[in-house]
């Protein structure tokens, strides 16, 4: 995971904790923490340094994590977010909108005042009798979440994109700043029952949405005549998230 504040940038990994270079070599921020599997960094209009701990993977080998971690010094010093919402979760996305920071987690969609570390971590998108194929039932692995630009954060996009398939795959929206979220219709060359883990990306006008999506059938399915790929395919829609998808 990469983000920027200024000149100093700051890289989150696998199983390395965070690191930070503003200049000349890297420094690590978390030797100490009680984990060092990272999914995802994000840096506020107010410098703040967010980090989703637990690997942004769904190997065997991928650690999970303790939750949101937060920094107002430039990574001096982390409090922990929240609770225990979001322990032993995967953060594969932070975001910024409406006063508040959303996580992508593989137990849903969370949101939490960005201005205090403390309450509890809130499901915005945690759909109940998930069936996931290959993995834990009851939990909704939301593999990524985008704001719509232009919106001023009212228009929100998320993605139910299990690796292997799921009752509650697909895509997300809420047109009231994240507080709720109801299912989009696909349509196009987007095979919307077939998808697997997805990230999708908004241009910089919000004109176009595009959406990188895995196959669910060629994962549990891998053939060489499938082209030796899980790659469903690379999207794009000037119609909104529900497309059509060229």
């Amino acid at each position: 995971a990469l983000d920027v504040d200024g000149n100093t940038l700051y890289a989150g990994t696998a199983d390395g904790g965070v690191w930070k270079r503003s200049s000349g070599t890297w420094t690590p921020l978390l030797d100490d923490s009680p984990t060092l599997s990272i999914g995802a960094v994000a840096v506020d209009s107010s410098h703040g340094l967010w980090v989703g701990t637990g690997e942004a993977n769904t190997s065997s080998d991928s650690y999970a994590g303790i939750g949101v971690l937060y920094s107002n010094d430039r990574g001096a010093n982390f409090v922990r977010v929240g609770g225990d919402e979001l322990e032993n979760a995967l953060v594969g996305r932070l975001i910024f909108a409406n006063g508040f920071v959303y996580a992508a987690t593989s137990k849903g969609l969370y949101r939490h005042s960005a201005s205090s570390t403390s309450g509890a971590w809130q499901a915005v998108l945690k759909p109940t009798g998930c069936t996931a194929i290959d993995g834990i039932p009851g939990n909704p692995f939301v593999s990524d979440v985008a704001v719509k630009p232009g919106t001023s954060g009212q228009v929100i996009d998320a993605v139910i994109g299990w690796r292997a398939g799921s009752n509650c795959n697909g895509f997300f929206e809420s047109t009231d700043g994240g507080a709720t979220f109801h299912a989009v219709t696909v349509g196009g060359a987007l095979n919307i029952k077939d998808l697997g883990r997805a990230s999708i990306a908004w241009s910089a006008d919000g004109s176009k949405v595009y959406a990188v999506v895995q196959s669910a059938s060629m994962y549990l399915h891998a053939k060489t005549d499938f082209g030796g790929t899980i790659l469903q395919g690379i999207y794009a829609s000037t119609t909104g998230l529900g497309g059509p998808w060229q």
